[in-house]
């Protein structure tokens, strides 16, 4: 065999090793006096950073009198100044003394080299480190992050391709803890959509809780559907006629409550989808199993008074305007308003207007869908507003675009609104008025809004509001809402502190 050719299990030949690195003591140093980075960004965690690990990259150098002048990495040098580091790495580059233009351009080159690892890059990094068993504690020292930032990386390093796609498809620039707070909700594309869209206004922190809060009565209200089945229950997905609920229903004269229907073969509940935990009872067949309306004509009494008119029902209320606690005490709690409407108006001696038990009872049903909707803004319960809503609304805002149509722009709207408060909001209702017919009604009011913006600002908004309302399928849902401000006629501004 000849020996021209090597042998090939013979070992690579192994590089040299390579020399110390050339370090020199920070205080021959000095930062450009030009330096166009303007916010060095001492971060906390970049100077612990620096701390534990001294200063990896070099600093480009140049000559400058008895020293040294920084022409690349004048963060780098000032972040080893305040951690206390005595010497840095360097590259000297003698022809750039004097050269102040070519420091200048050395300063765009040095930058254009570089393209930091994105948010998420940053966690994947961390996690593979963490999977190659770095510990918690070496990746805290080494990156100067925080315990938690750490955890919020190595969550955030477990979203998956779809999750990632669909953030980057929104298009906002999300933060380490937001990204972590996607991972958690993964499972949900739709959750993880509302997640990213109050992420363009702000913290995603509060619409989070709130779904995790639904999926907890959502998993309470699931039990609670099979407690009920097992009781012999029957568990329905739509409402039922309002003269099947059992606050509308008598038996022999009496109050058919839970416990004197308990028996019935014909006991039933459905949930209302505002409230998934409180099943609401009914009959399924009240002729059937003996029970009568509380509201028809006893046998042998006088017949119904004629429904045929059309008549229209207009409530004024005053409520006052200090805090929620006085509003709440001057509302009737609903389970203790009377059982009945009062007995119905008849007809004038001109026979022009007409107030009847249906009517009452569509006016008390209305109100019930404005409280409800001061009560979801209040708590920032997105899915719960929406339910008041009809898919198609058109809404006029004071804010741009000043329209909104269909449920999925209203929705988005909301959502944009809450972001703006850190807290709750402090709505609250004062003049309203309500008016219906048949299954049409329409209200107004006055609503004062209130909190603490993300600013930290407290604030009192006073906006004027109009409701259209239309009964769909037995349900009233808003089809029509219009917030406006009164203006200044001198100069055309929106009066915003126009209290009642």
């Amino acid at each position: 065999m000849s020996d021209e050719h090597p042998h090939h299990d013979q070992p690579a030949e192994q590089p040299a090793a390579t020399s110390p690195r050339a370090m020199i003591p920070v205080s021959q140093l000095a930062a450009h006096p030009g330096n166009v980075r303007t916010d060095l960004d001492l971060n906390e965690e970049f100077v612990a950073s620096i701390t534990a690990n001294g200063v990896l990259v070099a600093l480009r150098i140049t000559p400058d009198g008895d020293g040294f002048r920084v022409i690349d990495g004048g963060r780098r040098l000032a972040a080893a100044l305040k951690a206390g580091v005595e010497e840095v790495p360097f590259d000297l580059v003698a022809e750039r003394a004097g050269d102040e233009a070519g420091q200048y351009l050395d300063m765009i080159t040095a930058n254009r080299h570089r393209n930091p690892l994105s948010v998420l890059e940053e966690a994947d990094a961390l996690f593979a480190a963490k999977q190659a068993g770095a510990t918690r504690t070496r990746l805290r020292k080494t990156t100067g992050l925080g315990p938690a930032a750490v955890n919020e990386a190595l969550a955030a390093a477990r979203l998956t391709v779809e999750t990632r796609d669909q953030a980057e498809r929104a298009g906002e620039q999300l933060t380490l803890d937001q990204y972590a707070v996607l991972a958690e909700f993964q499972d949900d594309p739709k959750a993880v959509e509302r997640l990213l869209v109050v992420a363009r206004w702000g913290s995603m922190d509060h619409e989070a809780e709130r779904i995790r809060q639904q999926r907890a009565e959502l998993a309470e209200h699931e039990q609670l559907r099979t407690d009920l089945e097992a009781a012999g229950y029957q568990v329905a997905d739509a409402p039922p006629g309002p003269d099947q609920l059992l606050a509308t229903l008598l038996h022999d004269g009496q109050d058919l409550t839970l416990e004197t229907h308990a028996a019935c073969p014909g006991r039933a509940v459905f949930f209302r989808p505002w409230d998934l935990r409180t099943p609401v009872h009914y009959c399924t067949d009240p002729a059937n199993h003996g029970h009568r309306s509380r509201y028809a004509s006893p046998p042998g009494g006088a017949p119904a008074p004629d429904v045929s008119r059309c008549c229209i029902v207009v409530l004024h209320v005053l409520i006052p305007a200090r805090g929620q606690d006085q509003y709440a005490a001057r509302r009737v709690p609903p389970r203790s308003r009377p059982a009945a409407p009062p007995a119905a108006i008849k007809p004038s001696a001109k026979g022009q207007t007409m107030v009847t038990n249906e009517a009452i009872a569509a006016r008390a049903e209305v109100m019930a869908v404005l409280d409800r909707r001061v009560e979801a803004v209040r708590a920032k319960d997105i899915d719960r507003l929406m339910s008041l809503y009809s898919p198609d609304i058109v809404y006029f805002d004071i804010i741009p675009p000043h329209q909104f149509v269909g449920a999925d722009e209203l929705r988005r709207n909301f959502l944009r609104w809450f972001a703006e408060y850190q807290g709750d909001i402090g709505l609250e209702t004062h003049d309203l008025s309500v008016a219906a017919s048949g299954d049409v009604a329409f209200a107004h009011m006055i609503h004062p809004d209130s909190g603490t913006r993300r600013s930290g600002e407290d604030v009192v908004v006073w906006v004027r509001s109009t409701v259209c309302l239309q009964r769909i399928d037995d349900r009233w849902l808003i089809t029509h809402e219009h917030i406006s401000f009164p203006i200044n006629p001198e100069n055309w501004s929106a009066i915003v502190d126009a209290a009642p």
